[in-house]
């Protein structure tokens, strides 16, 4: 069986951020194992909604669907503790790996001819406790498809 869009711009989406500067390769998607000091920076990618509305009603064979995707792009940061113990923010650690990311991203918004648009929606950091700091810059991402209603694989346009 063959991958539906959405699977195939979510594959896009991770292909392009493997080559996030300063991460080494290192993203995954929905990574279900604890994140630890040796895998930072990292980037881990969380589709979190799909949602899809009518763009023109033809008939079953020719409606068209905008298809809105819900992902969000989140950076994984450490950084030990100075001499003088102090500790960079977490959104200090992320902010140029997000630059980079975001970058490659707005490149190609299509990712490839698949998508229609590509846009940036909103942050959120957050820190763990660790010896230093441990945080998450999570940036989620709006992401709109075109396809016909009884064909899953494909874009419209």
């Amino acid at each position: 069986m063959s991958d539906t869009l959405i699977d195939q711009v979510v594959d896009a989406l991770l292909a392009k951020l493997a080559d996030t500067p300063g991460i080494g390769g290192r993203v995954s998607e929905d990574r279900s194992t604890v994140f630890v000091k040796d895998d930072a920076p990292a980037i881990d990618v969380r589709l979190t909604d799909a949602e899809a509305r009518t763009l023109g009603d033809a008939g079953p064979l020719r409606s068209v669907l905008a298809a809105t995707l819900q992902l969000q792009v989140a950076i994984y940061t450490r950084a030990a503790i100075d001499d003088q113990g102090k500790e960079t923010s977490a959104r200090k650690l992320a902010s140029p790996i997000w630059a980079g990311a975001h970058a490659l991203l707005m490149a190609d918004p299509s990712l490839g001819g698949l998508a229609q648009r590509l846009r940036w929606l909103r942050s959120s950091w957050s820190k763990d406790s660790a010896d230093g700091t441990a945080g998450w810059a999570v940036h989620t991402y709006s992401l709109t498809l075109a396809l016909r209603e009884q064909n899953l694989l494909a874009p419209v346009y």
